[in-house]
This record gives structure tokens, C-alpha cells and sequence, in this order.
């Protein structure tokens, strides 16, 4: 029969034992946890390469598709519509008969069109000035786009605008100024261009991208390698953080304007999400 005493140190002995088991089993997983964290952070170190490209420097603003030639028959008097010949959606050749008046004058189109409204049916009367028909060229298209008075005076004659459309993203016009002016408190930008898309109607909105400037040879990095005004990044295999001035923003890139980023650095960046081709895991 066991003595309590040495019952109770059996005991405590093995409670004693238990004890340092539970540690070690807690150091081992919190240092398996801090070398985790470690390989972790590691592995979303990505090296990426500068790039060296030209900067543009652009005005956006929301344009408006018109049309150059908008034809608005009228008549000169009162009179009766006998005929009409088309009807809202034909697209007609120049000279194609519109309709035929109470006096037998047949009028026809000035231009190749389509016709977009008629507001008139045979039989009825028109009074003078009184709008019949529209006649629109829809090939000969221009853009308007309306700016503020601070935008307005960075705007030039033949500066180059690229276009774009909401559903047509893939389909990309471009044009250039014609004509800045002000109509009543709006200061307006014509832009002409003979390459929008075919799908493309008039009073359709697209976004215009103006250019104003353009700076050649660039050197651009990942924006979100800038933490405070400093990047991180290994130069001749040594690891460097040094103090940059930065420029213009062009989508995830940022512009380094001082020269103190050269071609051949390797820039730290702390996010794994770069595409393949653009940079390199460390």
C-alpha cells in the first residue's frame, strides 16, 4: 500500500512534468508562428524594375457628340404637304426626293443623310419657317466638350485628344482641338476627328482626354513602393532606402523626378499583386 506522502509527490511530480511539457509545446508554437510571419513577409517582398517612358500630362473632360451637318427643311409660305416621301430612319443619296408640295415643287436633299425626325404627315399644312423634316449627316461627326475657366487656359489649338466610350472601351478615337470659344457661361473645346467608331451617334457622351503636356523619358516606379517621401530598393546588391521628389501619377505608377532612381535599381515593393513581366520575386 502506497503512503500518502509519497502518494502526493508522485503527483506533484507529474503535474511538475506536465508543466513543461505544456511550455515547450507553447514556445514551439509561437516560434513556429514568428518564422511564419517571417517566410510570409519575405515572400511578398517583389522586386520591381523602373521604367523609363514618356509622361503625358492631360485635361479630362465629358464630350458630347454632334453633327456637322444638320438640314432642317422648311417652307417659305403656307402650304400643303401632298407627299411625303420618307419616313424617320432612311438614310437617302444627295438629291433624294423628300416630298412633294400643293404647287407640285418636289423638294429634295441637300446632302447624303438620314433622316432623324419628321413632323409632319401628307395631307397636312405647314406655315412658313415651321420645321418639316430633319435631314442629318451622320459620318461627319465632331465632339464638344465643356471645361471650367482654370482648365480652359491650358487648352491650345491642335493639341491632341484621345477619346473613349463607356460601352466601347476597347474602341479608342483620337482628334484634336479646333476651337475654344465661350457660349453664354460655358467655355467649350471642339474636337475633330475622322476615326470614331462606327457605332458612335450623335448627342452620345464620351470621355475626353486632353492632352497639354508631354515629357520625354521618364523614369517611373510603383506608387506603392513611396512610403513617406523614401523608397527601398537594391542598387549594385546593396539594400538602400533613400529619399525621393515625385512627379505625376499614370494608373499604379508614380513619376521620379529627381534623378535619384536609376534604370538599373531594383525597387522593394511590399505588395505580391504585380502581373508577370513586371517585376520579380526577391
Amino acid at each position: 500500500m502506497i503512503q500518502p506522502k509519497l502518494l502526493f509527490k508522485k503527483i506533484l511530480s507529474y503535474l511538475a512534468s506536465y508543466r513543461i511539457k505544456i511550455l515547450l509545446l507553447v514556445i514551439s508554437v509561437i516560434g513556429f508562428g514568428i518564422l511564419f510571419v517571417l517566410w510570409q513577409q519575405q515572400k511578398k517582398i517583389i522586386l520591381a524594375k523602373p521604367k523609363m517612358r514618356p509622361v503625358v500630362e492631360a485635361l479630362y473632360a465629358l464630350g458630347t457628340i454632334k453633327a456637322e451637318n444638320i438640314y432642317n427643311l422648311r417652307f417659305g409660305m403656307n402650304s400643303q404637304i401632298k407627299n411625303i416621301f420618307v419616313r424617320e430612319g432612311d438614310q437617302l443619296l444627295a438629291n433624294a426626293p423628300l416630298l412633294l408640295t400643293d404647287t407640285g415643287l418636289v423638294l429634295r436633299a441637300p446632302y447624303a443623310g438620314t433622316v432623324t425626325k419628321v413632323y409632319f404627315k401628307t395631307g397636312e399644312m405647314a406655315s412658313a419657317n415651321q420645321i418639316i423634316l430633319t435631314l442629318t449627316d451622320l459620318k461627319k461627326l465632331y465632339v464638344i466638350a465643356s471645361l471650367d475657366q482654370e482648365s480652359i487656359l491650358q487648352i491650345k489649338k491642335d493639341q491632341t485628344v484621345e477619346l473613349s466610350f463607356e460601352m466601347l472601351r476597347e474602341k479608342k478615337a483620337h482628334g484634336k482641338v479646333t476651337a475654344i470659344y465661350p457660349s453664354g457661361t460655358e467655355f467649350l473645346v471642339r474636337i475633330d476627328t475622322d476615326n470614331l467608331p462606327p457605332e458612335v451617334l450623335p448627342e452620345m457622351t464620351c470621355d475626353a482626354a486632353i492632352q497639354i503636356q508631354r515629357s520625354e523619358k521618364k523614369i517611373l516606379i510603383p506608387k506603392v513602393a513611396v512610403e513617406k517621401g523614401r523608397v527601398s530598393l537594391i542598387r549594385n546588391n546593396q539594400d538602400l532606402t533613400i529619399p525621393v521628389k515625385t512627379g505625376n501619377t499614370i494608373g499604379n505608377m508614380i513619376e521620379i523626378i529627381d534623378g535619384t532612381v536609376q534604370v538599373t535599381d531594383l525597387i522593394k515593393v511590399g505588395s505580391d499583386k504585380w502581373a508577370k513581366g513586371e517585376s520579380k520575386k526577391r
